[in-house]
């Protein structure tokens, strides 16, 4: 106490004021660093959530590209293969999509590719061989029906 009994109240006041102004400060900046902080959590969690999407969404292009096969290995029309081509150009658009979103991680980025790899394999080995025995038994039954119509006409 003897220690600021020694100053007058001109610089005891000056003295007061710095004091709150250095607290002041010390507090803004630890605000200022909380508030950057939750500002580039939140871009993350943002990102986080679109990368979430879009896998869903390869997920929903792939169920479309099954629906248009099944759908025409009943029917045999081509029609039918419309959600199959449609799902397969959205497939490839999101996989790219979720290789750029995550091009920073390059495991992640290994795990889209894997996925394509995938998507080509069942394409290759499974839909598009089932297809093409589709087609040749619509054309088989085709013919059929052509000759009937032909050996009908006598």
């Amino acid at each position: 106490m003897n220690f600021l009994n020694q100053f007058r109240l001109g610089p005891k006041m000056i003295g007061g004021f710095v004091a709150v102004l250095v607290m002041m400060t010390a507090v803004s900046v630890v605000v200022f660093n909380s508030v950057r902080h939750m500002t580039d959590s939140e871009e993350w969690v943002a990102h986080t959530y679109e990368v979430i999407r879009t896998a869903e969404s390869v997920g929903a292009a792939m169920v479309d590209m099954e629906t248009g096969q099944r759908g025409f290995m009943i029917a045999g029309e081509d029609e039918y293969l419309e959600p199959f081509v449609q799902g397969q150009r959205a497939f490839d658009k999101l996989i790219t999509q979720g290789q750029q979103l995550t091009s920073d991680n390059p495991e992640q980025v290994g795990r889209w590719r894997s996925i394509a790899s995938l998507q080509e394999q069942w394409i290759s080995e499974a839909a598009k061989p089932e297809i093409d025995l589709r087609r040749e038994m619509t054309d088989g039954e085709e013919a059929v029906q052509r000759f009937k119509e032909v050996s009908a006409r006598t």
